[in-house]
């Protein structure tokens, strides 16, 4: 039996806890209670036994939320009561506005959704509560028949509740929340395993083993909105949706609900076999996939308004939304099937051999009602959407090798050297990719993407859509330049997707050393290929002009613009802007074209127990590289862009450190047994049985990109046609030229660009706006977020209880997490520009104020726990 108590009594605060008026305790509450048993024993003598365990957690954690707001300026306007109103003071809410401003009527209320700041820079606080509920329980029986034939039967459940402060209908225990708004999440995962062990001879014994696995979890949001409130709907009849504002915390909206379910029947056969030198091991694995997804993304709306000056004028810049009367239930099923032998050689004391094959394949997924569709070849301008199958079959020739050897070098046990190589496909994980194809894809579902740009039109709520159907082509000649364009956006799947794989291959040198000490030093690398990665499938190709890639929406008096034209100039469209599909916006395809590349030198040692000493130390320095992968439609490394990358056409653009890309890795533990006197008595119960453990942790930053709000090269990826959708990187600054309001701009410097500083982490005076039509050259990944150090300690007293038998004892813990109370900082915001397409390329714009801004971290402050163990 066990009791862990946590609490916030002795917690230390963390850096982003501020007192307040509405928050007059400083350090946030938190109560935790971890608590559980387990106990096991003889159903019939020598013949059945039994084990279980449960364990629960009740967790009330509370958490500063520090949000970007609105000045409190934006909220006072001249004429409150009337509709259309200005502000009293407009530079103070943004510097681009005037006493002539319009605020219009219908931005009053969403502008009022945002708290006035009660911190310094814009900045509001409020205290939030996430609450915590989860049940752990585990039944095995073990039977034995004979002595060559056992069997055991396992049953697990887990089932978890969460209720959060939250942010645009993210699940997290941290981060931006505003008040009233909550994200519930439930979870139950349960698991049944049969398995019998038969041994047939001395030399073949076979494990076969049946299984079933089903995992489920749900989210929904809660808001204090009435539902259907006119004033804050973007869809007609539904809740509000989100918004982003350039340089502020989302906007807060009521989060769409999703459902997901797996179930996994699975049957296995290992077989062992000796004979002579060779250990042969063959078998065979059939897994039947089940899986129900009721993804909702976009149901209520997303809205994007590129700088807080269009937010309060209402000038949007994006919507999307999901057509009404979208289908988006999907049941998918299908099969995986793998079969291996691998033969251990043991050509002499000293050396032995490894090799084996595997085979591995699938039945490719069905929808249980039929609705499924896909693009045969999207590139071919005269094929369209048709019903079927969702993807080919690439699982035919998944035949992997892996070969291997183990040498001891001078025939002592004390120096090894091993290695090996395999080639290692992915069968059946198909996770988000295959719920891509519910989201948008004709004739079941479609979304809706409004762009505003460049005429910059103001908001109407709800978005009145000139078209709903969710079979109906966008026309070709519609003018980019009009104030609602293509509408018709896709989600899908590619249907030429192949098996991911990797190859794995490693080199470790072991030596033993004095003192009861090991050290090994390896390399380790991997090449991931055809990995899962979210592309535009429909993207507006650019001009090459002069070898530099440029995309130009107008004619302006028959000369190509990148910009609506001048006054007295004559505009037209340009024929070449256009769409691989011109009856499509946007389509958000999920591909296999990712790369990656990990290389990596390991150092560990550790000591064996010996004095009442033990301990570990493992070090990591490596480099991981890709071209973007994962298999949703999300941030990549933190705001950098999205999972796709900037360019469908060229992939080495994307190349660069992949999202957990940590350089320097490095872990410690050590366990320290306190000497026990060897005199019994009062003073021994009290001094004997302590021991101490410590772990050390220490790693350098994950990666991100600088970017801007905008897609100022007019590529439109990821959009309707227009000027939103990907954000785009910034140009990486070479001179030294003075900005707006004096602003001292310098060259990039790789060795100053981060100045530590969590108000501002790293210096976005070293970046600049690129050329309005192109890309920015800023790398991606080029940054680096703050480190993570952490020491925690535990002090630990074992008290023998002999009237609970041999091993009856009670074991008191004090566990210290964090103990110096380091402050380990999340990633950075990593937006430097508004990049208003019609401001000129270099210095010219200033920084966002919230650039740079790190308003949460990645890790607890110091907090302590209390633990009570009766072991017997």
């Amino acid at each position: 039996m066990f009791e862990y108590l946590r609490n916030s009594a002795l917690d230390a605060r963390n850096f982003f806890d501020y007192k307040t008026a509405i928050k007059p305790r400083r350090l946030p509450s938190f109560q935790r209670n971890n608590f559980g048993a387990s106990v096991g024993g003889p159903i019939k003598k020598d013949k059945t036994f039994f084990y279980a365990v449960y364990e629960g957690l009740r967790q009330n954690l509370g958490v500063s939320i520090l949000d970007n707001v609105p000045a409190a300026a934006c909220h006072q306007f001249v004429n409150p009561g009337a509709g259309n109103t200005t502000l009293v003071n407009p530079t103070a809410c943004a510097a681009s506005l005037t006493s002539a401003t319009v605020v219009p009527a219908v931005m009053k209320p969403l502008i009022d959704l945002y708290p006035l700041p009660n911190l310094p820079n814009n900045q509001f606080t409020f205290p939030a509560a996430s609450t915590q509920r989860v049940e752990f329980g585990q039944m095995r029986i073990d039977h034995n028949f004979s002595d060559n034939d056992t069997f055991f039967t396992r049953y697990t459940i887990d089932d978890g509740v969460l209720d959060n402060a939250t942010g645009n209908n993210r699940a997290v225990a941290s981060g931006t929340a505003f008040p009233g708004y909550r994200t519930g999440g439930t979870s139950r995962n349960q698991f049944l395993t049969l398995s019998e062990n038969h041994i047939f001879t001395p030399a073949l014994l076979n494990t076969a083993r049946a299984s079933m696995s089903r995992t489920s979890f749900g989210v929904s949001g809660t808001s204090p909105l009435t539902l259907g409130d006119p004033r804050y709907t973007y869809i007609s009849g539904r809740p509000m949706g989100g918004g982003t504002i350039g340089g502020l915390t989302g906007l807060p909206g009521q989060g769409s609900y999703s459902y997901h379910i797996q179930t996994i029947f699975t049957v296995s056969s290992d077989a062992f076999y000796t004979r002579g030198r060779h250990a042969l091991k063959f078998g065979g694995l059939f897994n039947r996939y089940n899986l129900y997804n009721r993804e909702s993304k976009l149901l209520y709306g997303q809205l994007t308004f590129t700088t807080v000056a269009d937010f309060m004028q209402g000038i949007y810049s994006n919507f999307s939304g999901l057509a009404p009367g979208s289908n988006l239930p999907r049941y998918w099923s299908y099969k995986t099937a793998g079969f291996y032998l691998q033969d251990d050689i043991r050509m002499n004391s000293r050396l032995t051999l490894n090799a084996g094959l595997r085979y591995e394949f699938l039945v490719i997924p069905q929808e249980r009602y039929g609705l499924e569709s896909r693009f045969l070849n999207f590139a071919d301008p005269n094929q369209d959407w048709t019903p079927g199958e969702v993807m080919r079959n690439p699982s035919k020739k998944n035949f992997s090798p892996r070969v291997g050897f183990a040498w001891d070098v001078f025939g002592t046990g004390k120096t090894a050297i091993r290695s090996g190589f395999g080639l290692y496909f992915e069968v059946g994980n198909f996770g988000s990719a295959i719920d891509q194809v519910s989201l948008a894809m004709p004739p079941y579902s479609r979304q809706l993407a409004v762009s505003s740009n460049p005429t910059r039109q103001l908001i109407s709520l709800p978005f009145p859509f000139p078209d709903t159907s969710l079979t109906s082509l966008c026309n070709p000649n519609t003018p980019t330049g009009t104030a609602v364009t293509c509408t018709n956006r896709l989600q899908t799947m590619a249907y030429d997707v192949d098996n991911p794989r990797s190859l794995q291959y490693n080199f470790t040198i072991e030596q033993q050393i004095p003192f009861g000490i090991g050290l090994s030093v390896s390399y380790v690398g991997n090449r991931g290929l055809h990995l899962w990665q979210v592309k535009e499938g429909n993207p507006i190709l650019p001009n090459m002009t002069s070898g530099v890639a440029t995309w130009s929406p107008y004619l302006c008096n028959g000369a190509l613009a990148v910009v609506p034209c001048a006054a007295g100039q004559q505009q037209q469209l340009n024929p070449a802007y256009r769409r691989i599909k011109p009856g499509y916006a946007s389509v958000i395809t999920t591909k296999t074209d990712g790369d990656s590349w990990y290389n990596s030198l390991q150092v560990n040692l550790t000591k064996r127990l010996s004095r009442g000493l033990e301990f570990q130390s493992a070090y990591t320095w490596s480099k991981a590289l890709d071209t973007t992968q994962g298999q949703l439609y999300a941030s990549d490394c933190a705001d950098a862009g999205l999972l796709h990358g900037s360019s469908p056409w060229n992939r080495g653009i994307d190349k660069g450190p992949t999202c957990y890309d940590l350089r320097q890795n490095w872990h410690f533990n050590v366990l320290y047994h306190i000497p026990d006197l060897a005199s019994g008595g009062v003073l021994a119960k009290l001094v004997n049985g302590w021991w101490v453990g410590n772990i050390l942790s220490a790693q350098t930053g994950y990666p991100f990109t600088p970017l801007l709000n905008t897609n100022r090269s007019n590529s439109a990826l990821l959009a309707g046609q227009g000027l939103t959708g990907l954000v785009d990187r910034v140009n990486v600054g070479t001179d030294t030229v003075t900005g707006p309001g004096g602003l001292p701009f310098v060259p990039y410097d790789a060795d100053k660009v981060n100045t530590g500083n969590p108000n501002g982490w790293f210096n976005p005076l070293m970046f600049r706006l690129p050329p309005t039509g192109q890309m920015g050259n800023a790398g991606r990944g080029m940054l680096r977020g703050p480190g993570l150090a952490t020491w925690d300690v535990s002090i630990n007293k074992d008290t023998g209880l002999p009237f609970l038998g041999e091993s009856g004892k009670v074991q008191f813990r004090v566990e210290i997490f964090n103990l110096l109370n380091h402050a380990n900082f999340t990633t950075p915001s990593a937006r430097v520009f508004a990049g208003t397409p019609t401001v000129a390329a270099g210095a010219t714009q200033a920084p966002l104020l919230n650039v740079g801004r790190i308003t949460t971290t990645s890790t607890s402050s110091r907090q302590v726990q209390l633990a009570l163990k009766v072991i017997f």
